[in-house]
């Protein structure tokens, strides 16, 4: 099992590549997606680590993209990153399971601090 893995989904190619490389300097391995079908695809819907999922991306957003990651039975913690951050988004992707909400841009500190307690929360869920 690698507990230091991270799935990015997010539709931008730049972001996922800076956010790869984001991850790769805070040692934390990943792999990325350009839809959360994808994603399940290539997973089966069991992914180890935690997911940087994009809220906004043409054909899905991030609540339908929770919603079908939900109905497969994914029980990674989810991370939801959008550019358009406001109030019902954040409650919404709360309340659809999403372990945490931030908002672009962010910080490599921001980004590092969110990353390392969904993969703490996926170690301990793991372990039980």
């Amino acid at each position: 099992m690698n507990d230091r893995l991270v799935h990015i989904v997010d539709d931008d190619l730049p972001v996922r590549e800076s956010l790869r490389w984001l991850l790769v300097s805070a040692d934390v391995w990943s792999c990325v997606y350009e839809t959360p079908q994808s994603l399940l695809g290539l997973t089966g819907g069991r992914p180890e680590g935690c997911v940087l999922l994009d809220m906004r991306m043409p054909g899905t957003d991030g609540v339908r993209g929770l919603k079908t990651l939900a109905r497969h039975g994914m029980t990674a913690p989810v991370i939801a990153i959008t550019g358009h951050g406001d109030g019902v988004d954040a409650s919404e992707a709360r309340h659809l399971g999403a372990a945490d909400f931030i908002e672009k841009p962010f910080s490599a500190d921001r980004l590092s601090a969110a990353t390392e307690r969904a993969l703490v929360g996926a170690m301990m869920a793991a372990a039980s």
